[in-house]
C-alpha cells in the first residue's frame, strides 16, 4: 500500500492556528528527553498504533553525531506516564534557511500522543520554539492530515510504501517492482549470501567500488550515519 506523508506547518501569525476552546489539564507537563527516559519513550512509540521507526530516540544520536544539528526531543507526561512524544530537529543552513522539522532526514514524524491535549501541548511547544529560535518554518511529516485547524498541508513532497509480508516467497517477489525484482533474482542465481557485520566500513568500501567517484563525500557521510545508528 503506497502513501504520501503530509507536511503540515502553521499559518502566519494572526491566523486561526489554535483552538481557543481547548483546555489542557494542569497535570500534563512537557519535558526534554533525558537519557533515563529513552527506554520509556521508545516503549511508548512501540506501543502506539501510529508510532514509527522515525519517532524512536535513536534518530537523535544519528542527527546530532552524523549531521551536527541541534535536536529538541520532548515528551508529554501525566503523572508517571508518557502521553506523547515529539522528535524535533533544528536545521539552520545558509542555503535552506532555518527550520524546525519533525523528523528531519525522515519521511515521517510529528507529534504522537494518546490524547488530544498531549498532542496539542506538543504542537504548541514546537510553535513556541519556532518563535524563540527565529525559525522560518515548522514542519510535521505526518501520514495524513494534521487534524489541526489553520495549518497548511502538502502531500506531494515525500513518499514511502508499506505492505504485509506473506508466507509465499514467490508472491512477495511479485509485489516488488520489476527492475528491483530483476536485481534480487540475479543475486539468487549467483548464490549470494547475506551476512551481518557490526563494522560498517566493509559495506562502504563495497559502496565506493560501485560508485562513479570512489571515496566520494556522499559515501563518507553515509558511513557516519550508519556508524551513529549502530551506536
Amino acid at each position: 500500500m503506497s502513501f504520501s506523508p503530509t507536511i503540515v506547518s502553521p499559518l502566519p501569525p494572526g491566523s486561526n492556528s489554535t483552538d481557543a476552546s481547548l483546555v489542557h489539564p494542569a497535570a500534563t507537563v512537557i519535558e526534554s528527553l533525558s537519557e533515563a527516559a529513552r527506554g520509556r519513550w521508545d516503549d511508548f512509540v512501540e506501543a502506539h498504533p501510529d508510532g514509527t521507526f522515525f519517532h524512536r530516540t535513536g534518530w537523535r544520536s544519528v542527527i546530532e553525531q552524523a549531521f551536527g544539528h541541534r535536536t529538541h526531543y520532548v515528551y508529554a507526561r501525566r503523572g508517571d506516564q508518557i502521553t506523547g512524544v515529539l522528535p524535533l530537529v533544528h536545521l539552520n543552513s545558509r542555503i535552506f534557511g532555518s527550520a524546525l522539522i519533525s523528523n528531519a532526514f525522515c519521511v515521517r514524524g510529528g507529534p504522537l500522543g494518546t490524547d488530544r491535549e498531549s498532542v496539542e501541548l506538543l504542537r504548541q511547544y514546537a510553535m513556541d520554539e519556532m518563535d524563540r529560535l527565529g525559525a522560518e518554518r515548522l514542519e510535521f511529516r505526518l501520514d495524513g492530515p494534521s487534524g489541526a485547524p489553520g495549518w497548511l498541508s502538502r502531500s506531494d513532497v515525500y513518499a514511502n510504501f508499506r505492505r504485509p509480508i506473506g508466507a509465499d516467497d514467490d508472491q512477495n517477489r511479485k509485489a516488488i517492482p520489476r527492475k528491483q525484482r530483476a536485481v534480487i533474482r540475479k543475486s539468487l542465481e549467483n548464490h549470494l549470501d547475506a551476512s551481518y557485520d557490526p563494522d560498517v566500513r566493509g559495506f562502504h568500501r563495497t559502496q565506493d567500488l560501485r560508485g562513479e567517484r570512489p571515496q566520494s563525500r556522499d559515501s563518507g557521510v553515509s558511513a557516519e550515519i550508519f556508524s551513529a545508528a549502530r551506536r
